[in-house]
C-alpha cells in the first residue's frame, strides 16, 4: 500500500504515483474531512472506475466487481459526507447530492483523474448522474445499477406505475417519510442508540433477506457489512441525505447522454422497480439494459457472475484494454 500519511491531506497522491493501493483524505473547500480508496494496479489496462454508493454504504456492493476487474482498471471510492470512514460535516444540510457531487470533483481533481468510468448503485446512480451533468467529458462511461434517476421516493416499491394502482407500501412511505427522515435530524441524540442495537443483528438480516432482497441467493457475509455500517452511522446524515435524494432529479440530462451506458435492474426489485429502469434505458439513446429475473436491490452481490460476465461483454465492446 502506499505511504500517502505525510501527504498534505488537501494534496493527496496523484493517481499516476500510485502502484498498488493507497488510503487517502481530503479535507474539502468547507473543512469535511472525507476518506477515499485508490486501487492502481501495475499492468491495468482498462480504463479507470470510480464507484458511487448506496444511501447509508461504504462500498460492501462492489465485492465481486473489484475481485474480477480490479488487476486490470484502477478503481476510486470515495467515501460520502458522514459516511465510513469520513467525517460528519460540521453544517448537516450540505450532505447532499449536490455536494456530493462536488466534493467527487474537488477530489478526482486533486488525484489528476481526468476520466474514468463511473459505476453507480442504488443512490450513486443519481451521483454519478448529476457528475455527468457537471463534468460531462470527464465521464468516459455510465453503469447504473439498481438505481433510480429522480425523485427516488415515488417509485419505492413499485409506486407510480401507470400500469397499476399507486401501492399501499408506497401511498404510507410518502405519508411518512418526512416525520421519519424529520425524527432522524432532530432526535438523533435518542434514537441513535436504539439504531445501534437493531441494524448488525441476525434479526435484522433476516428480515432485510425475507422482505427486500433475494433470500435464496444473498449471502449473509456480503449484507452484513452494510447493517454494520449502517449501524455505527449518524442517523441525521441519513437522513439529510434520504431527504435530498427524495427531490433530486436528473431526468432532464438523460437524453444528452452519447456515452456507453449500461443499465440494469433487478426484476424483484422494490427499491427501484425494474420498469423504471428500464424507462431509464429508453432515455438514453444507445444504452444496453440487463434485467436479472430474480435480483433484487442488491443484485450486484446476488448475481455477481451473471453481472460480471455482461460487465465484462460491455467493457470489451466499448474500450481498449477493458475487460477482466
Amino acid at each position: 500500500m502506499s505511504d500517502s500519511a505525510s501527504k498534505p491531506l488537501n494534496k493527496p497522491q496523484p493517481l499516476s504515483e500510485i502502484q498498488g493501493e493507497a488510503e487517502q483524505w481530503f479535507i474539502t473547500a468547507d473543512g469535511t474531512k472525507l476518506f477515499f480508496h485508490i486501487s492502481n494496479p501495475p499492468d491495468a489496462k482498462g480504463p479507470p472506475f470510480v464507484l458511487c454508493d448506496g444511501l447509508g454504504c461504504d462500498g460492501y456492493v462492489w465485492k465481486y466487481l473489484r475481485r474480477n476487474f480490479g488487476a486490470n482498471h484502477p478503481m476510486i471510492h470515495i467515501h460520502y459526507r458522514g459516511h465510513g470512514k469520513s467525517d460528519v460535516p460540521t453544517d448537516l444540510t450540505t450532505i447532499t447530492v449536490e455536494k456530493t457531487v462536488s466534493d467527487f470533483q474537488q477530489i478526482l481533481g486533486a488525484i489528476g483523474l481526468e476520466e474514468a468510468i463511473f459505476c453507480g448503485h442504488s443512490m450513486g446512480v443519481q451521483v454519478a448522474l448529476e457528475y455527468f451533468r457537471h463534468r460531462p467529458k470527464s465521464v468516459k462511461g455510465l453503469v447504473l445499477l439498481c438505481g433510480s434517476y429522480e425523485f427516488p421516493l415515488h417509485t419505492w416499491h413499485g409506486g407510480h406505475d401507470p400500469s397499476f394502482p399507486t401501492p399501499f407500501s408506497n401511498r404510507v412511505m410518502k405519508k411518512v417519510f418526512p416525520l421519519v427522515s424529520g425524527s432522524m435530524i432532530h432526535f438523533s441524540r435518542f434514537l441513535n442508540p436504539i439504531w445501534k442495537r437493531m441494524m448488525a443483528t441476525e434479526l435484522s438480516f433476516q428480515i432485510g433477506a425475507r422482505l427486500e432482497l433475494n433470500p435464496h441467493r444473498v449471502k449473509k457475509e456480503d449484507f452484513m457489512p452494510y447493517l454494520e455500517h449502517l449501524s455505527q452511522m449518524d442517523m441525521r446524515v441519513f437522513g439529510h441525505m434520504a431527504r435530498s435524494l427524495a427531490e433530486h432529479s436528473a431526468a432532464d440530462i438523460l437524453p444528452s447522454i452519447e456515452i456507453p451506458t449500461l443499465v440494469v435492474a433487478g426484476g424483484k426489485d422494490t427499491f427501484t422497480p425494474a420498469w423504471l429502469s428500464q424507462q431509464m434505458h429508453w432515455r438514453i439513446r444507445g444504452s444496453e439494459y440487463l434485467c436479472i429475473s430474480d435480483g433484487s436491490h442488491t443484485t450486484p452481490i446476488e448475481h455477481p457472475d451473471m453481472l460480471n460476465l455482461r460487465f465484462a461483454k460491455f467493457l470489451e465492446k466499448h474500450y481498449e484494454g477493458g475487460s477482466l
